[in-house]
């Protein structure tokens, strides 16, 4: 996955986020959180994409949101940055060969099955796998999109309500 459409992922999942929970956070700021959401693609230069392409890349994340008490907008940020990083792996999970999801306890790669409900002509819908798909009413792209915007759906709710 490119490095340009991480970027606009992230960008336009901390606005949706932002916006529906009525925080006021600047532009700027959310274009730098969605730079930095970027961090997980540091693990290339390495050469091992293991290294950054796994949960654990939340631990410490969590422990800045756990030990910021008193800084209420530190906290939203970390939120909307774990939602970027959230979104980063989640479509690296779509394309190419997966990603290794609880790297080091396992070296499995993780990709969403690329399934769809397609239909042909007038025939009735029918599930298709891998290449072909083509034409489809539900594919892993859209699986992935409602699974992002599902969690930035449900964080809103949950944080709004507070």
């Amino acid at each position: 996955m490119d490095t340009l459409y991480h970027f606009i992922f992230a960008l336009i999942g901390g606005y949706v986020f932002v916006k529906a929970t009525r925080y006021e956070i600047k532009f700027r700021v959310l274009v730098l959180l969605a730079l930095i959401s970027e961090f997980p693609d540091l693990s290339h230069l390495a050469g091992d994409l293991s290294l950054l392409h796994n949960i654990f890349v939340f631990i410490p994340l969590l422990g800045i949101y756990i030990h910021q008490r008193r800084k209420e907008n530190t906290k939203i940020y970390v939120v909307i940055l774990m939602l970027m990083v959230y979104g980063h792996l989640l479509s690296d999970m779509i394309f190419g060969m997966g990603i290794p999801l609880f790297y080091p306890l396992s070296d499995k790669m993780y990709l969403l099955p690329q399934i769809g409900l397609c239909m042909y002509d007038s025939t009735l819908p029918k599930i298709m796998y891998g290449p072909d798909l083509v034409e489809c009413f539900f594919t892993t792209h859209g699986l992935a999109l409602a699974l992002y915007f599902g969690v930035i759906g449900g964080l809103s709710v949950c944080l709004s309500r507070r």
